[in-house]
């Protein structure tokens, strides 16, 4: 258990393309360390948001790279995501966006998925259910940025005025 923690916790810009392959490694090696950390609520806040950015910049591997273990890795990393403590419509929508990378990559999701789910029992069995009704096009929070290797999914930055809703709060 330690040791997914402590890969979780490692995370630095400076190592980030290190990080994501590690990961990636430890999810197809060693899944039921994995489930076990998530057993063990070691899948805080922080470790739940980590899992999800690194399965929201592997659908960008997917297109590129078309890896069909990928595609897996990412419905197992979803899996472990159920019941999480973030509102889980984050997850829908990274679970469209993995779609959409698969469809670019020309694989067949649905298969892919079913297996990678499988890797987490029942939780698999959960998130299997509502990954198979992801949508295959591109959610609104995201846009496709470049093409052939430097192809990626990005999210698009949203704009937020603090104080003018604070106004509409107050009525003013």
């Amino acid at each position: 258990m330690t040791s997914v923690v402590g890969l979780l916790d490692s995370w630095s810009k400076e190592r980030a393309d290190a990080w994501r392959s590690e990961i990636a490694a430890s999810l197809g090696a060693e899944p039921d360390a994995w489930l076990a950390v998530v057993g063990a609520g070691e899948l805080n806040r922080d470790r739940w948001w980590l899992v999800l950015s690194w399965v929201e910049q592997t659908a960008s591997l997917i297109a590129t790279t078309r890896r069909a273990e990928l595609v897996e890795l990412s419905a197992f990393a979803l899996s472990l995501l159920e019941d999480g403590p973030v509102d889980g419509r984050e997850a829908w929508l990274i679970g469209s966006v993995v779609r959409c990378g698969t469809k670019h990559a020309g694989l067949d999701f649905l298969p892919l998925i079913a297996a990678g789910c499988a890797r987490a029992g029942d939780r698999g069995e959960q998130c299997l259910r509502w990954l198979s009704k992801a949508s295959d096009r591109l959610p609104s929070t995201h846009r496709e940025v470049g093409e052939g290797p430097t192809f990626r999914f990005e999210r698009k930055l949203t704009e937020f005025d603090e104080q003018a809703f604070i106004r509409r709060l107050k009525g003013t």
